[in-house]
């Protein structure tokens, strides 16, 4: 077969091959084992406290303490053109970078070796010099004597076991109770790196809290109850991101305790155990009419009939919940609401289609092709198995053969079921989701709920994505490609030559009446390859199409 497909071994290990793209994005915080830890590093809060010989490092201390002062931050000199002419990159994802502006040996140099108490970064945070950050330190602090200490080491940059090495956090406790309002406790941080070092790294973090209703933090970590509920501190440090869970609870309650089920379901389970922990006393057991319409609606997105009520109602089975709930499972209305929320996560719309004389027939492909599966409770792997791992042609089918398949799915007269095809490709083919940058995006939106879209050009800022990050993913996606490959065009020509379009007339019209009439016209198609496909001619003078209803 002359055109590329997806190597044999991509195509037999597609669900391995999610699976690993899912373990490095869910997992990707460096959780693994580090095998027996050396003592804990003193924090450099501790070590710089008073005059040392030690030499900061680069990318362990330097960039953290300018990250945790925010002076990389996007209103700072992380700003696109930086700030008085000195720019870092934002929140210290390039290291090479920032020891570039740093070691700047202007007139004066900022980081001054040879004399380092005259270097600029360390006359404008301790306002010996102007500065329109204001005061960020005191120059009797452990911060300046950190930042001194490096530039007095001829400013080091990171070495290739720095830029090798990876870090994990652990945070201590792992979880917070406050027992009471308006007290406090304090988060430790301890950074493990792979190269054995463990550090105390609580004074170079940011912190930052999910709700200060609850709970807030200061910049040292220390983390005070402000209501009651829950909440999480999340800690950034470097490429690391972590995150402690905060309980205040409630005063015990006086109030007799609600009539809990005999048997919870797993995922109740957690929910009494963060009540628990909470001091709430769950609801009391919904009735039977709160039941049944709360099943319809989770489950079909419909209320029920009245007549459906009654029947409900009158029957004095002990299981009747449970026959409800695999009624509703085992109906067109389950499947028909699920498809819908399935299509609409995953991008289905006629305004994205990739043919734009077809876009209503793709986008009805695209939902019986979801319906089926939901219908026959196809395990949901499967089913994401069938939209990310596909190409166009079945295996060992010719492009003639496979442009006739989908010419087949778009007559007027008993057109065939696309249903029945193993793949779906429309999700990689949308005109939306072009390009490798695009389909990363769009991969990580829908089947892992990351918003990566940050990484794309700098570090996140929320979360532990870094550009790097984001460029070995999008290396899965540059093969796939969308259009025409070379193998296909002489024959692709052949069809075109086949329909007869008068002269100056544009050429969609007539190709999409010649299959709606049960015939051949050659297609675009989704394939794994390194070629560039080059498009149909016609498809270029297409209008834009219409917008869905």
């Amino acid at each position: 077969m002359s055109r590329c497909r997806y190597p044999t071994s991509l195509r037999r290990t597609s669900a391995r091959w999610c699976a690993c793209v899912l373990a490095l994005f869910t997992g990707g915080n460096g959780q693994g084992a580090y095998g027996q830890q050396p003592p804990i590093r003193a924090s450099a809060a501790e070590r710089f406290a008073a005059s040392t010989d030690e030499a900061p490092n680069l990318r362990r201390h330097v960039v953290p303490l300018l990250t945790r002062l925010g002076c990389n931050a996007a209103a700072c000199h992380g700003a696109k053109g930086g700030q008085g002419g000195f720019e870092l990159s934002l929140f210290g994802y390039d290291y090479q970078h920032d020891l570039v502006e740093l070691a700047d040996e202007g007139d004066p140099p900022r980081a001054n070796w040879r004399s380092p108490q005259e270097s600029v970064v360390l006359h404008k945070p301790t306002l010996l010099e102007s500065h329109e950050g204001g005061k960020r330190f005191d120059a009797a602090g452990w911060e300046y004597r950190l930042l001194l200490n490096w530039i007095a080491a001829r400013a080091p940059g990171p070495t290739p076991l720095d830029d090798a090495a990876s870090v994990r956090l652990e945070l201590r406790p792992e979880a917070i109770t406050i027992a009471e309002l308006e007290q406090s406790v304090p988060l430790q941080v301890i950074a493990h790196w792979s190269d054995g070092l463990v550090e105390d790294v609580t004074p170079l973090c940011r912190f930052q809290t999910n709700d200060d209703a609850v709970a807030a933090v200061d910049q040292a970590g220390r983390i005070a109850s402000s209501g009651y509920g829950d909440t999480h501190v999340v800690v950034f440090y470097d490429k690391a991101v972590a995150a402690a869970p905060v309980y205040v609870p409630r005063p015990p309650s006086d109030r007799p305790a609600a009539t809990r089920p005999d048997a919870l379901a797993p995922v109740d389970r957690f929910v009494q155990d963060k009540l628990d922990a909470l001091n709430i006393e769950p609801s009391e057991i919904c009735t039977d009419e709160e039941f049944l319409r709360r099943v319809r609606l989770d489950l079909t997105g419909s209320l029920p009939t009245a007549n459906e009520v009654r029947q409900f109602l009158a029957d004095a089975s002990a299981d009747k919940r449970a026959a409800k709930i695999d009624q509703l499972l085992q109906s067109p209305e389950y499947a028909a609401w699920w498809t819908t929320w399935i299509c609409e996560l995953t991008g289905n719309s006629e305004e994205v289609m990739p043919s734009p004389q077809f876009v209503h027939e793709e986008s009805r492909q695209w939902y019986d092709w979801v319906y089926k599966r939901v219908k026959d409770n196809q395990p949901y792997d499967k089913l994401v198995e069938g939209m990310i791992v596909s190409e166009s042609r079945r295996p060992g089918q010719s492009y003639q053969e496979y442009c006739a398949e989908m010419s087949s799915y778009v007559r007027t007269a008993n057109p065939a079921d696309f249903a029945q095809r193993e793949t779906m490709p429309h999700f990689w083919s949308r005109r939306n989701v072009q390009g490798a940058a695009n389909k990363t995006l769009a991969f990580t939106h829908v089947f892992l709920a990351v918003q990566i879209q940050c990484a794309e050009c700098h570090k996140h800022p929320f979360d532990r994505w870094t550009k790097d990050d984001f460029d070995g993913l999008k290396r899965f996606f540059e093969p796939l490609a969308y259009g025409r490959p070379a193998s296909a065009q002489s024959e692709s020509r052949r069809l075109e030559a086949a329909i007869k379009v008068p002269k100056g007339h544009r050429a969609n019209p007539y190709f999409a009446q010649h299959a709606r009439n049960g015939g051949v016209i050659p297609w675009k198609e989704l394939y794994y390859g390194q070629k560039t496909p080059q498009p149909i001619q016609a498809a270029a003078a297409t209008p834009a199409p219409r917008a869905a209803p």
